[in-house]
């Protein structure tokens, strides 16, 4: 991110974004902020997890002053970094917790598996107190090879977990579906993927609020009767 800041900040502005998720900032604690400012609009506010640990790459979410938010820190992942905001509208009827995650690209099946505990642990103390979830990030899990362990792990994960997966298209410029959408009782539309040439990673864009209340599925209706076989 710190030499794109004007290319972000014209990705945003020209695009009319309320809100834009980034992994692999590549941040450092003491410019962090120096370094978003210069990459939002006056209007926008920004959080980051920036971690000088080797090997963390770093993850941030910019907003719009039109949404009201506030950070939860989640520091001690020992497999994935992320920024996690409240997010709120005057329209909405509930907050939406935003979940911003960047996974690196470790593909043995005992990291996966501690990935998708802490993962499980992360999603169950948000939904103490929040009923609508948008997870964004880069995950590197090739989930559109099926034949693939890692890829059955994360669709059994989704299914029992209740959540939606998009894009359903190449994300990265060698091909694969890296850069991921879950969402849990919020809903997604027009989703696009367009190569920016920020990253070798596509920008995904879509519109996306929180479900009204009266289209929501109970648990018991769909995850209770969920059995891997």
């Amino acid at each position: 991110m710190n030499k794109n800041t004007s290319n972000i900040l014209e990705l945003i502005t020209s695009n009319q974004l309320d809100v834009l998720f980034t992994t692999e900032t590549w941040l450092k604690l003491d410019t962090a902020d120096d370094v978003l400012r210069k990459a939002s609009p006056q209007n926008f506010r920004f959080f980051s997890h920036v971690s000088e640990v080797i090997g963390h790459r770093g993850a941030a979410i910019q907003f719009s002053t039109e949404l009201h938010g506030i950070q939860i820190r989640f520091d001690n992942m020992e497999t994935f970094e992320c920024v996690v905001t409240v997010l709120q509208h005057n329209e909405w009827e509930e907050p939406v917790v935003s979940i911003n995650l960047y996974r690196p690209p470790k593909k043995t099946l005992t990291r996966i598996r501690k990935f998708l505990e802490e993962f499980q642990e992360l999603l169950k103390e948000v939904s103490k107190n929040y009923n609508n979830i948008i997870v964004t990030g880069d995950f590197n899990i090739w989930v559109d090879c099926d034949w693939r362990t890692d890829a059955d792990e994360l669709d059994w994960f989704l299914r029992v977990n209740r959540l939606d997966l998009y894009p359903r298209e190449p994300t990265y410029r060698s091909g694969h579906f890296l850069d991921l959408v879950l969402t849990r009782n919020v809903e997604i539309s027009d989703v696009k993927v367009r190569d920016d040439k920020i990253s070798d990673h596509y920008t995904v864009y879509f519109n996306w609020r929180p479900e009204p209340k009266s289209k929501r599925k109970q648990p018991e209706e769909e995850g209770k009767r969920l059995k891997k076989g």
